[in-house]
Order: structure tokens, then C-alpha cells, then sequence
């Protein structure tokens, strides 16, 4: 093999390994609930970008021991309109919910959670989503 395809090939494994890891960066967003639970919702995908399954995981941290979430709702809407139903199915274990967003249009979003935590108490977080772009 010549030296030109070694370049060639080298710059070919960098692009893809760029672009692997540009498919694994995520979004950050925080929030906290009203009796001092911070979240965490790390949506994968940077930018973010419309009419694309994007998983997510919501987490929380600072819950009384032995406290777990039992169940919870996710509502995607989007504060500049009203929008059909959005709702994506959410499994939640421990501290933790999975699921995946679908964001139909480009423009700011919110995303909703409502949980219900094995201590009988609920929450409501509510995560600012500045930009969803066109794919």
C-alpha cells in the first residue's frame, strides 16, 4: 500500500470515529421539583433535530432513601403553539426513566414529567428545550 492510500484511509477512520462520536453527544438539560429533587434529562442527540427518534433518560438525584419512581408521564409540547399530543412511553426504574422523543417540528420545546415516587409523593419537572432543528 502507497503512502497516499495509508492518508486516505487514515482520514477516512477519522471521519468516521468523528462522526460516531457526534452521534453519541447528548443534551443536558436540569431541573429540580419543588421539595429539592434535582433531574437530569440527557436527550442523545446534539443538535437536536425534528422528526427523529431521539432516546432519553430523565434521573434524579437527591431522593429520601430507598425512594424510587413508580411511574411517570412525559408530555413534549412546544410553549409557542398548541401542538397534537406528545407523549412518548416511559420505563422507569430505580431513580431513572427511558424513553424516546419524537419533536415534529423545528423551534423551542418543553418537556414535562410528571412522576409518582414510592414514597406517595408526585413531582413535576419541567425542561427547557431552546432549539430543535430542521432535519
Amino acid at each position: 500500500m502507497n503512502d497516499f492510500a495509508r492518508s486516505f484511509l487514515l482520514a477516512c477512520a477519522v471521519v468516521v470515529i468523528a462522526a460516531d462520536a457526534a452521534s453519541a453527544a447528548g443534551t443536558l438539560l436540569q431541573a429540580a421539583d419543588d421539595r429539592g429533587a434535582s433531574a437530569t434529562l440527557v436527550l442523545r442527540g446534539a443538535p437536536l433535530v425534528s422528526m427523529t427518534e431521539i432516546p432519553f433518560r430523565l434521573e434524579l438525584a437527591g431522593l429520601d432513601q430507598g425512594t424510587t419512581i413508580d411511574s411517570a408521564v412525559c408530555s413534549l409540547t412546544m410553549p409557542a403553539m398548541p401542538m397534537p399530543e406528545n407523549s412518548p412511553p416511559l420505563t422507569c426504574d430505580g431513580n431513572a426513566c427511558i424513553g424516546r422523543a419524537v419533536f415534529t417540528m423545528a423551534g423551542a420545546w418543553q418537556a414535562t414529567f410528571d412522576l409518582n415516587k414510592s414514597d406517595g409523593t408526585s413531582a413535576s419537572l419541567v425542561f427547557d428545550i431552546d432549539m430543535v432543528r430542521m432535519k
